[in-house]
């Protein structure tokens, strides 16, 4: 997990290491008026509080902006999408794993494989594709076709999901 850049930056400033150095032991608002105002006492313990709960609100906020809002797959999401072309990328690219199942690949038309992955959302499930994906079986990126485009392999996923719709 990266660490926001504000706690990244108060972690690199020198001002709060040559503090920590002296000081010892050192305490929340310490550390927090160390690495923004370089002065000790500045925001008292009382407040320390309201800072960290702001702090902490901020986190979950930023955290949230990477779920996805609507995850589950809905024929709304697959209208976005050629399935013609997604036809044609499917047969030529996608059909060798996804008919039989090759490396735990979901098999298309098997509602039971797909189940799991449509609460995941569209955008994910085309992320998967596009940049790969190894947790369970073995989806490599752009379905191992380096020539295929973010379009043509959202239009295959979009086919292949329709087909259990």
């Amino acid at each position: 997990m990266l660490l926001p850049i504000w706690l990244m930056k108060a972690l690199q400033s020198n001002r709060f290491w040559i503090y920590r150095k002296k000081a010892g032991a050192i305490s929340a608002p310490a550390f927090f008026n160390v690495c923004f105002f370089n002065h000790p006492n500045l925001v008292k313990e009382k407040h320390m509080g309201r800072i960290i709960s702001a702090l902490t609100l901020s986190a979950v906020f930023v955290l949230s902006l990477g779920l996805d809002a609507h995850a589950e797959v809905t024929a709304a999401d697959i209208a976005k999408y050629d399935l013609t072309n997604g036809q044609s990328v499917y047969d030529t690219s996608c059909a060798a794993c996804h008919t039989n199942g090759i490396l735990k690949a979901p098999k298309t038309g098997a509602q039971a494989d797909w189940t799991a992955r449509f609460a995941q959302g569209m955008n994910t499930l085309v992320k998967k594709s596009i940049d790969g994906y190894t947790a369970e079986g073995n989806m490599p990126a752009r379905g191992g076709n380096p020539d295929l485009t973010d379009k043509q392999v959202g239009d295959a996923v979009a086919y292949m999901v329709k087909q259990v719709l």
